[in-house]
């Protein structure tokens, strides 16, 4: 990808509940990764916002021009003491050091990214060129999700952190710089009310099939009868 932002792989409307509350729908799109289970859907895929990225390169161009300037303010000093090789070997070093430094930056924040699928969150950060951290947290044990949005920047730009706080003492996961953070927080609450709608009635249809009558016949004193199932105990019912 050329520019880092929000993708939905999901189209997202809005339909109206029974109370007349907006409620939000994702229509599912192709999207693959590795790793995805095959019931899996995947809903969003993010990377820091843009601006993050193009502060650093801005930075770039400025420390690209610094060696030009002090060209032209110490080229008396330089040719005066025969400093041409020396100013020479420090000017590709810098240079060498400094595009190693914006490939390095960009190297990571493309490597950086966070999965949100109608299963589960996937944190990925890359920690160096040999160093890649992956975590993941299924939806059922997110307990809290939150925002927050925090300079003059990151208002203006409408960027900054997601904060998911899961059960136990297991780590919160942190989606860093990401663009539209309420967006965000909306659409994975969605998710979890979803899913627990979905375990709900999975629970619901487990109840009444276990519930259910199931007759057998067996012989008791050479007659048939059948063994009506309730619960745990087995009735046998004369026919």
């Amino acid at each position: 990808m050329a520019r880092y932002y929000l993708i939905t792989p999901y189209k997202k409307t809005y339909q109206l509940t029974q109370n007349n509350m907006p409620k939000i729908v994702l229509k599912k799109q192709n999207w693959f990764f590795e790793g995805k289970e095959d019931e899996e859907d995947v809903v969003l895929v993010l990377h820091r916002h843009w601006f993050t990225l193009s502060m650093k390169i801005f930075l770039v161009i400025v420390f690209t021009v610094l060696p030009f300037v002090a060209l032209v303010v110490f080229s008396s000093i330089i040719v005066k003491y025969s400093l041409i090789s020396m100013f020479s070997f420090a000017w590709i070093t810098y240079y060498l050091l400094l595009w190693y430094w914006l490939f390095y930056t960009i190297t990571m924040y493309t490597l950086d990214n966070w999965i949100v699928t109608t299963k589960r969150i996937i944190d990925s950060l890359q920690n160096g060129f040999f160093n890649r951290r992956v975590s993941e947290l299924h939806l059922e044990k997110i307990q809290d999700v939150s925002y927050r949005i925090t300079g003059l920047l990151p208002t203006f730009f409408n960027y900054g952190v997601v904060e998911i706080q899961t059960a136990g003492k297991e780590q919160k996961f942190l989606f860093e710089d990401v663009p539209n953070p309420q967006r965000i927080k909306d659409i994975i609450m969605e998710l979890i009310l979803e899913e627990e709608e979905e375990d709900e009635n999975g629970g619901l249809r487990n109840h009444t099939t276990q519930g259910s009558q199931n007759h057998i016949l067996v012989e008791k004193d050479g007659v048939p009868s059948p063994i009506v199932t309730v619960g745990s105990e087995d009735v046998v019912s004369p026919i």
